[in-house]
C-alpha cells in the first residue's frame, strides 16, 4: 500500500513540475496574450493499445477509442483543458461464456475506461513555423473501469471502480483555417488500480496476484474548433 501510494505521490509531483515549468515558460508574454484569450472544443477519434499488466490479460491488442475536449487559452502557446475520453479493450469471449463454451469457461471481459481529466497544453512550435504545430499535455484526473460479468474463481464477477489517473501526450497538427484545426496524436494513460480490486480480473489469464496500476495508449485524429 505505501509502494502505491508513492506511486501517486511521484507522478502527481511530476506532473505539476512540468505543468509549473510549461506556465513559467509562457509566463513573459502572458500579459500580451492575456486579450487574446480564447475557448476551444475537439473532438477525436482511434484506436488504444493496453500495456504493462493490461497487456497480459487475455484482451484484444488493439480497441476503439475517442474523446471530447474543451480549452481556455490563457496564453497564446499555453490552454488549460478539461477532458473526457473512452476506451475500450474487447475480451476473448461475452460476458457469461460464448455459444460454444459455458458460462464457468468464460476468459476475460470487455473493459470500458471511462477518463475525465483537467490539464495544461502547450504549443511546443514557435509562430513562424506557419499552419503547422506541435503540442504537449499533461494532466491528472479519474478513470471509471466498467466490465462485463466473467468468471473467476468459478464465480461470477465484475469490476467497476474508479481510479486516480495521470496522463501525458503529444499531438501535431495543421491550421485548416482561423478557426479549426486539424490533428493526429496519443496520449499515455497511467491509472492507480487496487490490487485486490483487479486480483478477480487477473485470474482470467492465470496471473499470480492483481495489479496496483495500469496504462493505455490511444492514437487517435481530430479537429479543434476555436472561438
Amino acid at each position: 500500500m505505501q509502494t502505491y501510494r508513492d506511486s501517486i505521490r511521484r507522478t502527481f509531483v511530476a506532473l505539476g513540475a512540468t505543468a509549473l515549468l510549461a506556465l513559467g515558460t509562457a509566463a513573459p508574454g502572458a500579459a500580451q496574450g492575456m486579450d487574446g484569450s480564447k475557448w476551444s472544443v475537439d473532438g477525436r477519434a482511434g484506436v488504444t493499445v493496453p500495456t504493462g499488466d493490461l497487456a497480459d490479460l487475455n484482451v484484444a491488442d488493439i480497441g476503439p477509442a475517442g474523446g471530447l475536449g474543451v480549452g481556455y487559452e490563457v496564453h497564446p502557446r499555453v490552454t488549460i483543458t478539461a477532458d473526457g475520453a473512452f476506451e475500450m479493450l474487447p475480451g476473448d469471449s461475452p460476458a457469461g461464456g460464448s455459444d460454444s463454451s459455458p458460462a464457468g469457461d468464460a476468459l476475460a471481459p470487455d473493459i470500458r475506461l471511462y477518463h475525465y481529466n483537467a490539464g495544461v497544453e502547450v504549443e511546443l512550435t514557435p509562430p513562424e513555423t506557419g499552419r503547422f504545430d506541435v503540442t504537449a499535455s499533461v494532466a491528472g484526473g479519474a478513470t471509471t473501469w466498467d466490465t462485463d460479468e466473467f468468471t473467476a474463481n468459478g464465480t461470477l464477477a465484475e469490476l467497476s471502480e474508479t481510479y486516480l489517473t495521470a496522463n501525458g501526450g503529444l499531438e501535431a497538427g495543421y491550421e485548416v483555417s482561423r478557426s479549426v484545426n486539424a490533428f493526429v496524436g496519443g496520449q499515455w494513460y497511467m491509472q492507480f488500480t487496487d490490487e485486490a480490486e483487479t486480483a478477480p480480473l487477473a485470474q482470467t489469464a492465470d496471473l499470480g496476484e492483481g495489479f496496483d496500476t495500469a496504462s493505455t495508449i490511444p492514437v487517435y485524429a481530430g479537429f479543434e474548433l476555436s472561438f
